[in-house]
């Protein structure tokens, strides 16, 4: 997991050198949302992008242990948080309530 952080990191300081926030190209793309939204499994969004749930509470628990684990942590550069976010927030429908009871 490690390996495709590092991957992606290194894609967007690339793309960032062409002035662009994306993974492929100058505009969104199938698979900026895929990685925003499989990040999550190591990167759990904010509140504000997925509340949480009595449902999905343990879910993202174990992301939140997943982001701990200091191989994957050192991973997660600023780089690759602030294009969660930017993707999530400006692409993606937040917040991303997918059923539950809020707490």
């Amino acid at each position: 997991m490690t390996e495709v952080i590092a991957l992606i990191d290194r894609r967007l300081a690339a793309q960032e050198q062409r002035d662009s926030r994306f993974l492929v190209g100058d505009s969104i793309s199938a698979a900026d949302v895929y990685w925003a939204t499989l990040s999550m499994s190591v990167l759990p969004p904010e509140p504000e992008i997925m509340p949480l749930t009595r449902q999905n509470k343990g879910m993202l628990k174990y992301f939140a242990k997943n982001s701990q684990i200091p191989v994957i942590s050192d991973a997660l550069t600023k780089r690759i948080k602030d294009h969660q976010q930017f993707v999530l927030t400006t692409y993606c429908e937040t917040p991303a309530v997918l059923g539950g009871d809020m707490l």
